[in-house]
């Protein structure tokens, strides 16, 4: 049993993988060229806010009576060591049996999703929801190494477990007391067996089971679906739209007049060819009609927000001299420094993003040449005074308008 972080979220979105039968997390996702799939996502740059970590269980050849039960108690405790129930979003992408064990830990657990009020996300890569006749082909074996996880991937009538997680995951989702979505692949080309029998392991009818739009994906059998050979193959691609529409759901809203200050500023910066940088975020701040970062400012002595306001204002303008370039967003909602503003909020149980969450976020960032430089004119004292004014106090909410923005000039 081991769990890995691979990226620790920036958002309240972690995509979780979970390997196969007689598989492992190396060998699951591998493709022969190297790329690995929780790799090939790590690198994706749509879903760069999303944390990504992989589980792997006990299912080898001689796994014996460790049963599909002992794998599901193993995710669950590992995901409340690791911290991935204090995520908003949970996204499974499960291959084969992993997607038995993912539905069996939502079924099991679905009042802690609820009360948590995490959304889950199973992308199904060739999951058996009904069972594999492969498996059934596979039972002389199972019973010979006595392996029950194989034995209870059997589709049968008989087999009273799957199809009562069946049931009682069709009634979850179905109910609504917990947020499912979700993506089925399915695999196209049969896999030879000895004696020349060609089958499918896992069948259409029971690799599509739950969802809508279902997809074959072209020339894949039951292993090479699970292994994109690239960021062009279309698992791959599917896997990021879905975790991105997971991530624009789970974003809390900015609140009205610090998107559009922010906005003007990020336009701003485009039209001039230049970066879109902390002292912008802390000057849009500042000019906010609310007041609250200039309250938070002369917390440390009556005139500081006037002195920083005006240094400011000289490095703004003096930036076109130093450096090109546009930056690297054109929605102040897709900022990181946004995402981890929302970070903050989320844990406050706030239901948007205000001026406040930016600036602690701003505030205690020790590695900008901003916050560095504010540090060396104002001392750290007064820094500390600045931080704890904000932690402490809360903008008023009649605030929906601002100032001194409109006329910025990068």
């Amino acid at each position: 049993m081991r769990g890995e972080w691979l990226r620790r979220p920036e958002s309240g979105v972690t995509v979780v993988f979970l390997h196969g039968v007689l598989s492992s997390t190396d060998t699951c996702w591998l493709h022969e060229n190297g790329t690995s799939w929780p790799a090939l996502l790590r690198v994706e740059p749509s879903v760069a806010a999303a944390g990504i970590y992989t589980f792997e269980y006990r299912t080898g050849l001689f796994s014996g009576t460790y049963r599909l039960g002992d794998a599901v108690d193993a995710l669950k405790e590992q995901m409340r060591l690791d911290g991935l129930f204090e995520c908003r979003t949970l996204i499974f992408v499960a291959h084969s049996m992993g997607g038995i064990v993912a539905r069996k830990l939502v079924v099991e657990r679905a009042e802690d999703f609820r009360s948590r009020d995490i959304t889950v996300g199973l992308f199904l890569v060739a999951s058996p929801s009904l069972g594999s006749r492969y498996a059934n082909m596979l039972k002389l074996l199972a019973e010979v190494v006595n392996h029950t996880q194989a034995d209870a991937l059997r589709f049968s009538q008989t087999n009273s477990w799957l199809m009562d997680l069946d049931r009682e995951f069709l009634n979850l989702k179905e109910s609504g007391h917990v947020r499912i979505k979700g993506k089925e692949l399915i695999e196209d080309r049969f896999i030879a067996l000895p004696g020349l029998i060609r089958t499918q392991v896992v069948e259409p009818f029971s690799g599509a089971r739950y969802f809508g739009e279902p997809l074959k994906v072209p020339g894949s059998d039951h292993f090479t679906i699970a292994k994109p050979e690239s960021a062009e193959a279309i698992q791959h691609r599917l896997l990021a739209r879905f975790v991105r529409e997971l991530i624009d759901e789970d974003m809390l809203p900015l609140e009205q007049a610090l998107c559009d200050a922010l906005y003007l500023r990020l336009r701003a910066c485009r039209a001039a060819g230049v970066p879109f940088r902390t002292f912008h975020r802390l000057a849009a701040l500042l000019g906010l009609r609310s007041g609250f970062a200039r309250e938070c400012f002369d917390a440390a002595g009556l005139g500081t927000a006037d002195r920083i306001d005006t240094w400011l204002r000289a490095t703004i303008a003096d930036q076109p001299g130093k450096e090109q370039g546009l930056p690297a967003f054109e929605d102040p909602a897709d900022d990181p420094v946004i995402l981890a503003a929302q970070m903050l909020a989320m844990a406050e149980r706030a239901v948007e993003i205000d001026e406040r969450h930016l600036l602690l976020v701003l505030l205690s960032d020790d590695t900008t040449g901003t916050m560095v430089g504010m540090r060396k004119g104002l001392g750290n004292a007064a820094c500390a005074v600045i931080l704890d004014a904000a932690k402490r106090c809360r903008p008023r909410p009649s605030a929906s308008q601002f100032s001194h923005v409109a006329s910025f000039e990068p």
